[in-house]
């Protein structure tokens, strides 16, 4: 399959058949009389399934959240994992969509709640609830808004009010993270950026024309 996403997000469709160019991150909510809440994943991985629901499987990204300390047991959002990565973007329009989907071997209160994050803030947001045994639940995080230019983190996180198991609760998948717009540089744009910047990181300076 051809890589569907722009030169500067790396893996954004896992098909390395891994996580490579994301970071893994637990969450970590407030302390409370319980202690503090904390999050995690049993599983982290890039396998093959049908996320967007076309019925032909291709590699996305594989969670089973849940809370592992403070007050377990579906009070509030709860808490789960995520992965993110920092990507260079012009001044202008930013476009960002997640197709995101979660199945379940059991019946569970809650499937999770998918969270799309920019540099720290929510900008989009999906509650899948409860969830039946052998149902998918499919849908996709969205975002539209202008960025200044610089390097942006791109996140996004997966949280359930209960408890993390092992091979007994919902599990939580992402694909296809595509980023659009004004804001993205164009490939030759980032080639010609590492270009410079290797040369510069060599001593390289380019020859004068002959006479």
């Amino acid at each position: 399959m051809a890589e569907t996403t722009p030169a500067q997000l790396i893996n954004g469709n896992f098909e390395t058949g891994d996580l490579t160019g994301w970071t893994l991150f637990n969450t970590v909510g407030s302390n409370t009389p319980y202690g503090l809440e904390r999050g995690g994943t049993a599983l982290a991985q890039a396998v093959s399934f049908d996320t967007v629901g076309t019925g032909v499987p291709s590699y996305g990204a594989e969670f089973e959240v849940g809370e592992t300390a403070g007050v377990v047991g579906g009070g509030g959002l709860g808490q789960g994992a995520g992965i993110y990565q920092y990507v260079p973007l012009n001044a202008g329009q930013l476009n960002i969509s997640v197709d995101i989907a979660a199945t379940s071997p059991g019946n569970n209160a809650d499937a999770g709640t998918f969270e799309l994050l920019l540099d720290g803030n929510l900008i989009a947001s999906d509650a899948l609830n409860s969830i039946s045994v052998s149902q998918t639940f499919r849908s996709t995080l969205s975002y539209s808004g202008t960025v200044a230019a610089g390097t942006h983190q791109i996140a996004i996180d997966m949280r359930r009010g209960y408890g993390m198991g092992y091979g007994n609760t919902p599990y939580q998948f992402l694909d296809n993270v595509v980023l659009t717009g004004t804001a993205v540089p164009e490939p030759a744009e980032t080639l010609f950026l590492f270009l410079g910047l290797a040369m510069i990181a060599v001593g390289i300076r380019p020859r004068p024309a002959s006479a």
